[in-house]
């Protein structure tokens, strides 16, 4: 028997409002004159601040070093002049003040040398503490540091990795835009976390703004997971990447190439034709122009 918490049934659910981000693509935001970097941007340590007031300062620049494991660095957001370190009221409910790092932009947008890490050769620990540095944190209530998310568990391992893509919040549509505008770069991040995690397989997304937006189309092409959302919208639905787990062969199809390309717009063409009317016997009757009529039909409507 279920204990009953409340005595309403359900609970508020306001408008989504997210069509008015997601009728337009990424923008980059102007630079403002001040920035005002808080110290302390996560749940954990409060990160010591590895710059002077008078210090040039490089995009990417690391201006506050990770206060243990459990905290997280945080980075310059653009070029220019450290003008003050000191508590400042932050954007919280709360109303306190926090440390903080004040830069004066110079307006060149000037990147520190990037450099890249192979992940694949690394032990997993380094590539965890390159995350710490790098500030990759959880953009959750918490802002909880990624790098402890990603370490796998000692008894039991991780079957299924989820990127999930939903957002529960009226009017918030970053997931949204990044996965229709960036989706290689989602999918790199997902393959770094899977090496890390050992995952056995990766689902990326969020299926229900899929449906809402599905409406209407005329082809849905993905994996075998969209089977029942195609029977749903009624559209036809052409398998496409992976997992391919109701179809044979599907791991040695072509669709590049000449051959492959052709291939593929014979197997659209023909999905098309199935979803089609089915014609009968008189869909091929043409009628014939009015009053024309020949001795061997009984009447015009005949041709």
């Amino acid at each position: 028997m279920l204990r009953t918490l409340y005595s309403f049934t359900g609970g508020v659910k306001p408008d989504y409002r997210k069509e008015q981000s997601t009728a337009l693509p990424i923008a980059v935001a102007p630079l403002p004159s001040v920035f005002v970097v808080p110290l302390h941007q996560h749940i954990g340590g409060t990160p010591r601040p590895l710059v002077k007031v008078g210090r040039k300062v490089l995009k990417g620049e690391r201006i506050g070093a990770a206060d243990g494991n459990f905290s997280s660095a945080v980075h310059a957001p653009t070029s220019g002049t450290v003008t003050a370190i000191e508590p400042r009221l932050m954007a919280h409910a709360s109303g306190l003040s926090a440390p903080a790092v004040v830069i004066e932009p110079d307006g060149e947008e000037r990147w520190i040398d990037l450099e890249p890490m192979d992940y694949r050769r690394a032990d997993p620990g380094e590539v965890r503490d390159y995350l710490r540095d790098a500030g990759v944190v959880g953009l959750g209530g918490a802002v909880f540091p990624s790098h402890l998310k990603l370490t796998p568990g000692k008894d039991k391992p991780t079957r299924t990795l989820v990127l999930n893509g939903a957002e529960c919040e009226p009017y918030i549509t970053c997931d949204d835009l990044l996965m229709r505008e960036h989706p290689d770069l989602i999918i790199k991040g997902g393959a770094i976390m899977r090496h890390l995690l050992q995952a056995q397989e990766v689902l990326i997304g969020d299926l229900e703004d899929l449906e809402a937006r599905a409406q209407g189309c005329d082809l849905l092409v993905t994996h075998s997971h969209g089977r029942q959302l195609a029977e749903r919208l009624d559209l036809p639905f052409l398998r496409m990447g992976i997992p391919m787990f109701d179809r044979l062969g599907a791991a040695h199809q072509v669709t590049v190439g000449y051959r492959g390309m052709r291939d593929l717009v014979f197997e659209i063409a023909n999905l098309f034709m199935a979803e089609a009317h089915e014609p009968g016997p008189d869909d091929w009757r043409q009628p014939a122009p009015e009053g024309a009529a020949c001795g061997s039909c009984a009447s015009a409507a005949a041709h």
